[in-house]
């Protein structure tokens, strides 16, 4: 282990192997409970990410746990050791078989994810290694640990290869919290009906309120100010009653008025036609104004609720983050705690393919 150490290429390759299996272990389940952010926050992408990743310490914890769990409850006999080795020898497979292996190794995680491929595939990356044809020393202690049953150790051998593997396991986990803590966003950044605001931790209530009502009350002034009476659509109208009028009178004057009476009834009636038309357009420009304060006041209202619900999913969010987060504690404190002497005395587990 010293003069393997001394090479560093080794040992990174083994902490990018077990970031990328912390990463794996994140909640992939949708997050629920926090409908509003997620329709509302437009970085709730990230927020979303951070909070599956922080999520991955109590199951990290628990894969820990029961590796170590496992093997302490392990009770060495000439008949299980006999056993065991006799069952490795009928279990264990031939490097023909790694395609297959692997294929059914993903059909298992796809189950296990309840069909979720992205997460399946996740795992998948962290556990490529374990059906390599050949692996070096270091990769088959994170092999070990990663999955015994697939790398063919026992229990204990397994607690042995965590145990031993201590030194970069922790500095590896030390880098996967700093990182997802580094890339949580301090503010929630979100859009309610074109106004764009964010909040630190839920509780700027009565600002944000005040700031959303401003908001309100310049849309107001500008859909007044562009319910201007539309006089381009009075154009044709007014030529309609000219013409209507001119003809009528031109009619009246160059006939007798029983004769003409039929064609200047005629023209007055194209006159009428261009005075309703611009009366409808004059009504539906009044009806649309006196309807703009109980628009705005109605998406004001709506909007208002919006963002007090926002703000209540911010403070759960930022509560559970915490929580999740406080977690990471609890895994270090087992990491810093672990050695290999206590695993060397019951490991007994062999594994399937060592680098010749």
């Amino acid at each position: 282990m010293e003069e393997l150490s001394k090479t560093d290429d080794f040992i990174d390759k083994q902490k990018d192997n077990w970031i990328a299996f912390f990463k794996s272990k994140r909640d992939n389940e949708d997050q629920k409970q926090y409908p509003i952010l997620v329709q509302f926050a437009t970085n709730w992408q990230i927020l979303e990410e951070c909070l599956q990743f922080a999520k991955a310490n109590k199951t990290t914890l628990a894969h820990f746990n029961k590796i170590i769990s496992s093997s302490s409850g392990l009770i060495s006999s000439l008949v299980k050791q006999l056993d065991s080795l006799l069952n490795a020898l009928v279990t264990n497979f031939d490097d023909e078989e790694l395609p297959l292996r692997k294929k059914e190794r993903q059909c298992e995680l796809v189950i296990e994810k309840k069909g979720d491929l992205d997460a399946a595939l996740a795992i998948m990356a962290t556990e490529e290694k374990i059906f390599s044809e050949k692996v070096d020393f270091l990769q088959m202690l994170t092999n070990a640990a990663f999955n015994p049953e697939k790398s063919g150790v026992s229990v204990a051998t397994q607690a042995l290869a965590l145990s031993i593997s201590q030194p970069w396991v922790l500095e590896s986990y030390n880098t996967f919290i700093a990182e997802y803590r580094s890339n949580v966003p301090a503010r929630v950044e979100f859009d309610i009906d074109g106004w764009q605001e964010s909040t630190g931790d839920g509780s700027e209530e009565k600002d944000l309120l005040y700031k959303q009502n401003v908001y309100y009350e310049k849309l107001k002034d500008e859909l007044f100010a562009n319910a201007k009476f539309p006089f381009n659509k009075i154009v044709i109208p007014i030529l309609l009653i000219v013409f209507g009028l001119w003809n009528t009178i031109t009619t009246l004057s160059n006939s007798s008025y029983s004769s003409s009476y039929p064609e200047a009834l005629g023209y007055f009636i194209v006159s009428a036609i261009g005075a309703i038309w611009i009366y409808n357009v004059w009504k539906k420009n009044e009806d649309y104004k006196k309807s703009i304060d109980a628009q705005v006041e109605d998406r004001k209202q709506k909007a208002g609720a919006v963002l007090r619900g926002l703000l209540a999913d911010t403070v759960e969010y930022k509560d559970e983050f915490k929580q999740e987060d406080s977690e990471s504690e609890q895994v270090l404190n087992f990491l810093n705690n672990i050695n290999s002497e206590q695993f060397m005395s019951i490991s007994k587990g062999a594994a399937r393919s060592i680098l010749k």
